[in-house]
């Protein structure tokens, strides 16, 4: 198909992918008796699904290159080797958050290798801190709002760090193609970003039930950098299109931090994350998740 042509059909794709992932997940869970576990796998075909599993999950808690589809290690280049490597696990962030209809709160965060989030916001007098270790979500006082939880995911389970992180862990993902467009074929003289997608059956944890979750991965063709993920899920019973967009992707180092976080439901803005300050560290056992 004509690069100029090409356009991803997200509803439909997105109803194929549910469906395979379903299937996926129901034959892996009959064989173990268990849910995602660690990968140990040669690399598949451009387009083949990544559902072979390990009794145990890699101890090292690092992406190993090697065990990546050639499609994905120029993506994990152009993030740095903070994945691969122990030293930078630890992200330290400040900056501001603008919720819909909200006053703008200034925030202090710390991510955490794979999928651990505590984040601190201060509105006035107030403050109100999140953690989250990778298996449950909490607060310090109180219980999470359906905001919270949403901005966890976002946050979280919308990155680059938790899709790879995932692939160590043997989640059922498929390469969709590259240089996809964002329109439907039909802008002359097309210029809008041109993106690598992936889909990938998650496993959402941030309430007590895990979620089966089917998303887009969309990664810019040129920059190899993630900038879009798309999924839809169930509120009430009524289907929310989400879009978490990822940008202002800078150099901290040798490494690519985003700055700019936004999160959008039914084309409506949720919330925007504005990062102003970026330091990376080791990680650390204080006990702090």
């Amino acid at each position: 198909m004509p690069e100029q042509s090409r356009r991803i059909l997200w509803p439909i794709v997105l109803m194929i992918v549910i469906a395979a992932g379903a299937l996926v997940l129901v034959a892996a869970r009959t064989r173990s008796g268990a849910g995602r576990k660690a990968a140990s796998h040669s690399t598949p075909a451009a387009n083949g699904l990544n559902s072979a599993q390990s009794p145990v999950r890699l101890q090292t808690d690092y992406v190993r290159r090697g065990r990546l589809w050639p499609q994905l290690r120029e993506t994990l280049t152009a993030l740095g080797n903070r994945l691969e490597k122990p030293g930078k696990e630890r992200s330290m962030l400040a900056g501001t958050l603008n919720r819909a209809n909200e006053e703008l709160v200034v925030f202090a965060a710390i991510l955490e290798f794979p999928d651990r989030l505590r984040i601190t916001m201060q509105s006035g007098p107030q403050s109100r801190t999140i953690v989250f270790d990778g298996q449950t979500a909490r607060t310090i006082d109180g219980s999470l709002t359906s905001a919270e939880k949403d901005l966890i995911e976002s946050l979280v389970y919308d990155t680059a760090e938790h899709f790879f992180s995932a692939q160590t862990e043997g989640a059922a993902t498929r390469h969709l193609g590259n240089h996809f467009r964002t329109d439907d074929g039909s802008t002359a003289n097309y210029a809008g970003p041109l993106y690598d997608v992936f889909s990938m059956i998650d496993l959402v944890k941030v309430t007590p039930d895990t979620r089966s979750q089917g998303k887009f991965y969309c990664f810019n063709s040129e920059t190899h950098l993630l900038e879009k993920v798309h999924y839809q899920t169930l509120r009430s019973g009524a289907p929310v299109e989400v879009e978490t967009h990822i940008s202002g992707w800078r150099g901290t180092g040798d490494q690519q931090v985003a700055t700019r976080v936004i999160r959008k439901e039914n084309t409506q803005q949720v919330f925007v994350l504005t990062i102003t300050s970026a330091t990376l560290g080791p990680r650390i056992n204080d006990a702090i998740f």
